[in-house]
């Protein structure tokens, strides 16, 4: 009898026969894969898209297989209050007063409190 383990099981490396095989079964051949960008030079790229955008590419014409669709209109249901326009701009002018005050507040004391006089004194230069 077997014990069973609670360990999960490494794979084997013998089950994989593209990794080993013999001189009697051959393997067909992996191609190597490369996860490289091949980047389009930029003055390439920009002389293309320049070329696309003056002579674009003649493309064949669109088959549409979709059939239109009655909808109900949009504003169907809209029913204006008539406050509604006063009620948003009081919102909009209260927001922005409280998000602007309290920083203009605070650049005016800034100004205030720098207030520095200096005079020197002019005697020495006084006409006779």
């Amino acid at each position: 009898m077997q014990e069973s383990n609670s360990r999960p099981q490494a794979p084997n490396p013998n089950s994989n026969p593209l990794l080993h095989s013999t001189a009697a079964e051959p393997v067909a051949a992996v191609p190597e894969v490369s996860l490289l960008l091949e980047w389009e030079p930029w003055h390439k790229a920009f002389y293309r898209r320049i070329h696309d955008f003056i002579k674009p590419p003649k493309l064949p014409p669109l088959k549409l297989t979709s059939k239109p669709v009655a909808v109900k209109d949009l504003w169907s249901d809209y029913k204006k209050n008539r406050l509604a326009t006063e009620t948003s701009l009081l919102l909009h002018v209260l927001i922005i007063a409280l998000i602007l005050v309290p920083f203009g507040k605070k650049a005016v004391e800034a100004v205030q409190k720098k207030e520095i006089v200096f005079l020197p004194d002019l005697s020495p230069y006084e006409l006779t």
